[in-house]
C-alpha cells in the first residue's frame, strides 16, 4: 500500500541532504564585525539581514568549522593582492566573549514550510485566499496538491511571488546586495504596500467584557449579536456586518468557545446556581512554607 501523505512528509524530510536548519541570529556591530560561536561540523551559510528581517544580501558559498577551530573572513572578501586594512575596533571585540546565536521565534531547527510558514497564512490571509474562488486566484490555504499544498504552489511556482534560485544552473559569482530575497520578492511589496490595511474582523481582537458572553444561551452573546447582520438575526447593518451569515467560521468559532465555557460552568456550578458546592475558603496563617 502506499504511504500516507503525513509519513511520506517525514521520510522525505529525514532522507534529504538539503533540508536546511536555521540556527538564528547574532549582532552585527557598527564596524561591520560580527564575532560568534558556530555550530561545528556543518555548513554554515550567511546571510546579512536589516532590523526588520529583510536579506540585504547572501553568501554564495558555505563554510564548515571543526571543533575548536577559530575562524576568520577577513581577506576572504578583499582583493587578493591587497592585505586588509587594520581594524582595531574588531581587533578589540575578540577580548571579550563571542556572542551566542539567538534562536529565531518560532525556534531553531529544520526550515519547515508547513509548521513555520502555513499557520501564518491560516491565521491572516485564508479568509479570503482559499476555496473554489480564491481572492486574485491566489490560494494560500495548506490543501495538499500532487506534490505539496495549495499556498506553496502559489507563492513559488503558479505567481512566483517569492524570488528564488536554482542550485544548477544558477547565477555564478557574488550576489549584489539587496537584488535576492525578501527585497526584490513580489510577496514583500503585496504585503507592506497593497495588504497594509488589510485586517481580520475587528471583533477577533476586541476586548470582550462579561456581559457579551451568554452562558445560558451562548447564541445570545453580545460578541455574536453584534457584529451578526440583521438578515441573519443580528443587530449590525448589512454593509457593516462583520459576519453576514452564522455559517461565518469566525463566528462559529466564537461560539464554539463560549458553548465550552457554558460546559465548564455547568461542570462546577456556581453558588447562585443549582446543585452548588460550597468550597470553604482555606486559611492558615501560623504555617510555615
Amino acid at each position: 500500500p502506499l504511504p500516507s501523505i503525513e509519513h511520506k512528509q517525514k521520510t522525505d524530510l529525514k532522507q534529504s541532504n538539503y533540508v536546511k536548519h536555521n540556527y538564528g541570529t547574532v549582532p552585527v556591530y557598527e564596524d561591520g564585525s560580527a564575532y560568534f560561536t558556530a555550530p561545528a561540523g556543518v555548513e554554515l551559510y550567511f546571510q546579512a539581514l536589516d532590523a526588520t528581517g529583510k536579506e540585504i544580501r547572501r553568501m554564495g558559498t558555505t563554510t564548515q568549522l571543526t571543533d575548536g577551530e577559530t575562524q576568520s573572513c577577513i581577506g576572504y572578501h578583499e582583493s587578493r593582492f591587497r592585505t586588509p586594512p587594520r581594524n582595531s575596533q574588531a581587533m578589540a571585540r575578540l577580548n571579550r566573549a563571542p556572542d551566542h546565536i539567538a534562536a529565531p521565534p518560532w525556534g531553531a531547527g529544520p526550515v519547515d514550510f508547513v509548521r513555520q510558514v502555513q499557520p501564518v497564512l491560516d491565521k491572516y490571509c485564508v479568509e479570503c485566499h482559499q476555496g473554489p474562488t480564491p481572492d486574485g486566484e491566489i490560494d494560500l490555504s495548506g490543501d495538499k496538491t500532487r506534490l505539496f499544498s495549495m499556498s506553496f504552489e502559489s507563492l513559488v511556482f503558479t505567481k512566483g511571488l517569492v524570488a528564488r534560485y536554482h542550485i544548477n544552473p544558477g547565477p555564478t559569482g557574488n550576489f549584489p546586495p539587496m537584488a535576492s530575497g525578501s527585497y526584490v520578492s513580489r510577496l514583500t511589496e503585496l504585503i507592506e504596500d497593497e495588504h497594509r490595511e488589510v485586517r481580520r474582523p475587528e471583533v477577533v481582537a476586541k476586548k470582550v467584557g462579561h456581559r457579551q458572553i451568554n452562558l445560558t444561551h451562548p447564541e445570545y452573546s453580545g460578541v455574536l449579536v453584534k457584529h451578526l447582520a440583521q438578515s441573519a438575526g443580528g443587530r449590525a447593518t448589512e454593509e457593516n456586518a462583520p459576519f453576514k451569515t452564522t455559517d461565518n467560521p469566525h463566528y462559529q468559532q466564537l461560539l464554539t468557545a463560549i458553548h465550552q465555557g457554558q460546559q465548564a460552568l455547568l461542570a462546577k456550578p456556581r453558588v447562585d446556581m443549582p446543585d452548588a458546592v460550597t468550597i470553604p475558603q482555606q486559611r492558615d496563617f501560623g504555617r510555615t512554607f
